[in-house]
């Protein structure tokens, strides 16, 4: 599993978590009074523990644990990042570095674990075609939810909309751009205004429309096609998601978060979700 995309998606799940009000209504509701025993003459309910043992948190608890982490400069948050990266490293991710297949991947130290990485079909004469830097991600229900890739290459675009078809999505979810402190990020992917139709392979992407909205929210639509077969395609490009930080205010990420789940429904498979 790309190592960005699990720090993204841990920071979304955060967000998600810590502000499922806001998520619901975008503004926060009143508070509620703190609950005592007995009949309101009793003690206050004791503080949530702050430890996670077994690496679980209960939501209730989850701010304060936030909290705890954050004590001592944010040492607790850099422990148990290092903690994750300890964890990636017992997974083998052998396919990745097959030597057909390093020049796929963007960056050497971030790959697919070889147990969870999407597998392409084979295409006829091109061995390891059947390899993208991708990988899925089930939710604590076990159920296939996202699938977590890097950001397309100039060499890996075919490969990247071939994904996108085998997942069977409709949304895809980008939190990067193409380019960040005058460095290639990801490619163009995607059909403009200038070339509406892209043929990647034996797919064809049309583009359908964009549309602005306030905190750098871009959402676009195509339709993909494979012969007389074709889905709408859904794009979420978050442009306020800088290179090495964080958006600039809480309320961009939740609007997004927002506007994103409530376009998702189990019929439009698992999202795709890439950074750079």
């Amino acid at each position: 599993m790309s190592v960005a995309v699990v720090v993204v998606l841990a920071v979304a799940g955060v967000v998600i978590y810590a502000s499922r009000d806001k998520l619901r209504m975008l503004k926060p509701r009143p508070r509620m009074p703190p609950t005592h025993s007995g009949l309101g003459l009793g003690t206050p309910s004791p503080r949530p523990p702050v430890q996670a043992p077994a690496g679980q948190v209960r939501t209730e608890h989850l701010r304060d644990y936030i909290k705890h982490l954050e004590q001592d400069t944010q040492r607790g948050l850099e422990e148990e990042f290092e903690q994750v990266m300890q964890c990636s490293a017992q997974h083998p991710a052998a396919t990745a570095v097959k030597d057909l297949n390093k020049v796929k991947n963007r960056f050497r130290n971030i790959l697919p674990f070889d147990h969870s990485r999407v597998i392409l079909p084979l295409l006829e004469g091109e061995p390891c075609s059947d390899y993208i830097n991708a990988n899925h991600i089930t939710n604590t229900r076990e159920r296939q939810r996202f699938v977590a890739c890097q950001g397309p290459t100039n060499g890996t675009v075919r490969d990247f909309w071939r994904l996108v078809w085998q997942v069977g999505t409709g949304v895809v979810v980008m939190l990067t751009n193409l380019r960040e402190r005058g460095r290639a990020r990801c490619a163009l992917y995607w059909p403009t205004l200038e070339e509406p139709i892209v043929a990647v392979g034996d797919l064809t992407v049309t583009r359908c429309g964009e549309a602005g909205f306030a905190g750098g929210l871009l959402v676009r639509e195509f339709v993909l096609q494979r012969g007389t077969n074709q889905r709408k395609i859904r794009q979420y490009h978050l442009t306020t998601w800088p290179d090495f930080g964080v958006p600039s205010h809480e309320h961009h990420l939740l609007d997004f978060i927002s506007e994103v789940r409530s376009f998702v429904f189990p019929e439009s498979g698992p999202l795709v979700v890439h950074c750079r």
